[in-house]
């Protein structure tokens, strides 16, 4: 017989992943959705992601990390209160607290039409509990500047927003390779990029205008000469600290792909 293979634990993986991407972070989501009350919600990412085109378990990683996580799935109360405890879909949601779709409803004219044609905006509150999918909400976000949210019907109506939101930052993207004339982009260059324009339009053109490749490493951020935090870190950490954490959620093998 041949010599047995050790099995990797998962501190070594997340170690490797780190290093390997030069991340400040691996953020285990796996938990988020690996349990059946959670299967909803495994399944509304599953087939979501699908539709636009994304791979499962990136789709998964960037719409938990942005909030579905720790901000939905992560609460008691966004589960039913009796046996067997499945996780609901049927609770108005801040898409800025647990999606972050924070221009969704200033910009949803640019959005519109990578949604369902049923998807549809109501005018208060009162609305979202019959039939609308969202409504506009003021929010301030984290430089201290108002800008204009939404609140779904839904868990899965927020889903839908997000890969929305998250489809048209890819084509921002793609568009701009092409005019830069770029070389065909890798799994790994799709989703950095693609999670740069998410994270802000202008810095992400900026970032690419002076860029000479699609190349993830070697930017703007502060890893290794620094102790990277919430506070210091910029879209390049957070960037590449999702790719890590991508990679590793595909080792549990939850999601198709």
């Amino acid at each position: 017989m041949g010599k047995q293979v050790k099995k990797k634990t998962k501190l070594e993986l997340k170690s490797e992943l780190k290093e390997h991407y030069q991340a400040w972070k691996v953020i285990g989501v796996a938990g988020y959705v690996n349990d059946s009350r959670e299967q909803l919600a495994k399944d509304l990412i599953e087939s979501i992601a699908t539709h636009y085109n994304f791979i499962p378990s990136y789709f998964a990683t960037i719409v938990l990390t942005e909030g579905l996580g720790w901000a939905y799935l992560g609460l008691n109360s966004n589960f039913e209160a009796t046996p067997p405890y499945n996780v609901r879909n049927d609770k108005i949601v801040s898409g800025y607290q647990a999606a972050g779709t924070d221009d969704f409803g200033s910009e949803y004219s640019r959005y519109k039409k990578y949604l369902p044609a049923s998807f549809n905006e109501g005018a208060s509150r009162s609305d979202l509990l019959t039939g609308a999918e969202f409504i506009k909400k003021e929010e301030i976000n984290e430089r201290g500047k108002k800008t204009i949210s939404a609140e779904f019907s839904n868990m899965e109506s927020m889903i839908w927003a997000f890969g929305a939101t998250l489809s048209h930052r890819r084509d921002l993207f793609e568009k701009k390779r092409k005019e830069l004339g770029f070389k065909q982009p890798t799994e790994d260059e799709i989703a950095y990029w693609t999670y740069i324009y998410y994270q802000g339009e202008g810095d992400a053109k900026r970032m690419m205008n002076a860029a000479s490749s699609l190349a993830i490493f070697g930017r703007n951020g502060c890893y290794p000469n620094c102790k990277v935090t919430a506070r210091n870190r910029t879209s390049n950490d957070v960037a590449l600290s999702n790719l890590a954490s991508w990679r590793y959620l595909q080792t549990f093998n939850i999601f198709s792909k």
